[in-house]
């Protein structure tokens, strides 16, 4: 009987400690989501920030082209007049045509650069969702382990009641020779 109560005991404290690392697994599987959502969050933030700031540098840039445009329909009307100023003006032009084409070629390169962070971020939110599927995985191997030890307990507590019983019918029969005294007498 103490054997049983034993076993029964050493059942329940692993059905207990099942329970409680599936309860754990869940909760880390929270973090895990919550922690991915907001990086993924912050990170498209920062996309849509640096997205911005280059439309708007473009759209600068080629305000300014559209301005060097007018500038040079206007300068090939003076060469005529002044030809030396105007040589001035060109190599003035020219410079800040350089800068421009600097600064776009700058840009791209951060743009490159913005590609390849969301490229790191897509493996490593594809990475994140292979461990999720894994950990999806184990809790079900876990539940299922849960489930087996449960009928397996369960099915140790009903031959517990039984062992009892017949215990119990065992107990209210007269022994043979409770019998046979009682005959006698």
């Amino acid at each position: 009987m103490t054997a049983a109560n034993t076993l029964k005991a050493g059942l329940e404290l692993q059905i207990l400690d099942v329970k409680a690392d599936a309860s754990s697994q869940q909760v880390r599987l929270k973090e895990l989501t919550q922690g991915f959502t907001q990086e993924l969050e912050k990170q498209r933030h920062a996309l849509q920030l640096a997205e911005e700031r280059f439309r708007t540098s473009e759209t600068r840039a080629l305000l300014e082209i559209d301005r060097e445009r007018v500038q040079s329909a206007k300068l090939q009307k003076e060469i005529e007049q002044a030809r030396l100023s105007a040589s001035e003006s060109n190599n003035r032009h020219q410079d800040e045509l350089r800068r421009l084409q600097l600064s776009m070629g700058e840009y791209r390169q951060q743009f490159g650069s913005l590609q390849g962070n969301l490229e790191a971020i897509t493996q490593s939110r594809d990475s994140s969702h292979k461990e999720l599927e894994a950990l999806r995985i184990r809790i079900e191997e876990l539940q299922a382990s849960l489930a087996f030890v449960k009928s397996e307990s369960d099915g140790q507590l009903q031959q517990l009641s039984e062992i009892r019983n017949s215990e119990k019918t065992v107990a209210t029969k007269p022994t043979r020779k409770n019998r046979k005294s009682d005959l006698a007498s």
